[in-house]
């Protein structure tokens, strides 16, 4: 039977291999792209570190301190009070600095 609307047993199964992988690989990008578009901490954690006195802090600067894990944390000393950040963006775990120049927090993944 040679008929072109025909299709073989191994036309098939290229077809259903060529569809499962193209799945495959739309579903990891999905994944992928959620990941990069959602942050991966919900909510906002606080919690109590010793940095120094508040006298050591001069207004405007940024001083690095670590926490009791050693993670590296960002302190900023306003005319509002303090502000306080972990180096260490949540969304895709960049290095965040502070920019003087332009009296920001950068990061680079952003």
């Amino acid at each position: 039977m040679n008929n072109k609307n025909h299709m073989t047993r191994r036309e098939w199964l290229a077809g259903v291999f060529a569809g499962a992988g193209l799945l495959a690989s739309y579903g990891l990008l999905t994944a992928e792209g959620l990941l990069f578009l959602l942050p991966k901490a919900t909510g906002t954690k606080t919690r109590k570190v010793f940095a120094g006195q508040i006298s050591e802090f001069e207004m405007g600067v940024v001083r690095s301190v670590f926490d009791l894990q050693g993670n590296p944390i960002l302190i900023r000393r306003t005319a509002a009070g303090f502000s306080a950040f972990s180096s260490t963006c949540p969304h895709l775990g960049c290095r965040v600095r502070w920019e003087e120049k332009n009296n920001r927090f950068l990061c680079p993944c952003h």
